[in-house]
């Protein structure tokens, strides 16, 4: 098995070092995660789309409501889940991006 070394220094004189064990499993992580993300990134695609019909859905129930501030309290708060819900994947997405990105350079 080949172990794996990071070139460090010029390029007319390399410096080679020996990854840490725990660098070897973060490296292994990170590549399994950049296969994974292609998939995942599709996933959150489709949770992103559901969670923002409920949101639409929430907000037409919310006009329809009108000044019951019970139904639409707790109507806001399952909105502002929802809506924390997309912040979060489309923050992952972001991640997943990036990460695929510096892999295929």
């Amino acid at each position: 098995m080949a172990s794996q070394q990071i070139g460090v220094g010029d390029s007319s004189g390399t410096e080679v070092r020996e990854l840490t064990p725990e660098e070897k499993e973060e490296e292994k992580k990170k590549r399994k995660r950049a296969f994974n993300a292609p998939k995942r990134i599709q996933k959150i695609e489709q949770i992103i789309e559901k969670n923002e019909q409920k949101i639409a859905e929430i907000d037409d129930e919310m006009m329809k409501v009108g000044n019951d501030v019970g139904k639409l309290t707790d109507m806001s708060q399952k909105r502002e889940k929802l809506s924390a819900e997309v912040e979060e994947l489309m923050e992952e997405w972001a991640e997943l991006e990036v990460l695929v990105e510096e892999l295929n350079e």
